[in-house]
């Protein structure tokens, strides 16, 4: 489960010049295992491994990291306690921290149950996650760039986030 931690949360911005080929003008559906998702205009795909898949604006600013894991979690909001506060420890570790603006329960359009998290980093950035845990998956989502960028991605964070769905 760390990984899925890890990868989520913590250095995403320091991983912002990764060479990835941008999609097609318009928006495309998305088909990973298990799950379904819409890549916005202009937005690139990278399949990082079998866990993550990460969604790139085309001024690589933005990034969407969709990670899929075998969970031990019997619920999302045990999953999403835990990744926040891995999350708060991991920033604390270097001086850093985060601040919770909300938190709410989120719903897919199958139906699958989890929560929508709001944070702003203390680094600068602010993130939009959302957690699921259906069946004996994890289902973590993370949208993040800078409080500077925030309302000119906001929109296609929107999209990917509205658009997943679990199959």
């Amino acid at each position: 489960m760390k990984r899925i931690c890890s990868r989520a949360f913590v250095g995403l911005v320091s991983i912002f010049l990764l060479a990835v080929q941008p999609t097609e003008a318009g928006p495309r559906a998305i088909d990973g295992k298990g799950w379904t998702a819409v890549l916005p205009a202009g937005w690139s795909m990278r399949r990082v491994d079998r866990i993550t898949t990460e969604l790139w604006s085309a001024d690589k600013t933005a990034l969407c990291g969709i990670h899929v894991t075998k969970s031990a979690f019997k619920s999302s909001s045990e999953l999403a306690a835990y990744l926040s506060n891995f999350t708060k420890r991991e920033l604390a570790k270097q001086g850093l921290s985060q601040v919770r603006l909300s938190y709410r329960k989120a719903k897919t359009k199958s139906g699958a149950q989890g929560y929508e998290e709001l944070v702003d980093l203390r680094t600068g950035g602010r993130s939009k996650r959302l957690y699921f845990v259906v069946g004996k998956k994890a289902y973590a989502l993370d949208c993040e760039t800078g409080t500077s960028f925030w309302k000119m991605h906001q929109p296609a964070f929107n999209q990917v986030l509205q658009s997943f769905d679990i199959k």
